[in-house]
């Protein structure tokens, strides 16, 4: 396990929105990693509406890979935590992504038109 002045001096350059990735992805990261990109972002004090903004686009993009990989046979919906949205905010972020995962899926579809039996 890596010390947490070690982490402090890896982490120390990263970006705000680099830090927020790694809070809001913390499954990515080891326990120790997440503590410090939030005691440096804590430290930092970045504006409460950039911190959401970046938030929003990451969990956009979270969905847009989740969808990208889901099997509607095997797969089961679940919706991420954020710790920096609340929950009515990540439905929301959620209902946009599947909706443009739907949409995605009618357009690539098969056309049966072409596969009347004559």
């Amino acid at each position: 396990m890596k010390s947490t002045t070690h982490l402090f001096k890896k982490y120390f350059y990263h970006s705000d929105e680099q830090l927020i990735a790694i809070v809001e992805n913390a499954h990515l990261y080891q326990k120790e990693t997440v503590e410090v990109a939030k005691e440096l972002l804590e430290g930092r004090a970045p504006d409460q509406a950039f911190i959401k903004e970046c938030a929003r686009k990451l969990m956009h993009e979270r969905l847009r890979i989740y969808f990208g990989s889901f099997s509607i046979w095997s797969d089961e919906l679940e919706v991420p935590k954020s710790e920096f949205l609340s929950e009515k905010e990540v439905l929301r972020i959620f209902e946009i992504e599947y909706d443009n995962f739907l949409e995605l899926r009618i357009d690539f579809g098969l056309d049966m038109n072409q596969y009347q039996a004559m």
